[in-house]
């Protein structure tokens, strides 16, 4: 009876650790990008901006990016992505795969690190 509560044991603990591991985040990009489009959602997120990008498939895993009004950095980010789209500038983005933008079932990666190339 103990050899068998043991194993069931390691089982359920086994088990359970498949489903608490920590999620894996990427920060993938680097790539030169140019901004395609943005919007600004005033009704979600509190003015959440999500963007595309060209060409589309440089960030693996992204659809566009997304950048919360709320995380440290923002007006930066929304001012350097409204130059490059401005003036057609390219930019380095890095996305983070792990989080993305919960107003829509397309996957926004929220943005990291965004530069001039």
């Amino acid at each position: 009876m103990c050899k068998a509560f043991i194993r069931a044991l390691v089982a359920a603990t086994f088990g359970l650790s498949l489903f608490i591991s920590p999620a894996q985040a990427q920060i993938l990009g680097a790539e030169p990008v140019t901004i395609g489009r943005y919007f600004i959602n005033g009704d979600f997120g509190n003015g959440d901006v999500i963007f595309w990008y060209s060409p589309s498939n440089a960030i693996a895993g992204c659809q566009g990016g997304w950048i919360s009004p709320s995380q440290p950095g923002a007006k930066n980010l929304i001012a350097l992505l409204m130059l490059a789209k401005t003036t057609g500038a390219q930019l380095s983005v890095h996305l983070n795969t792990a989080v993305t933008w919960n107003g829509s079932g397309d996957k926004y990666c929220k943005v990291d690190i965004m530069g001039p190339t």
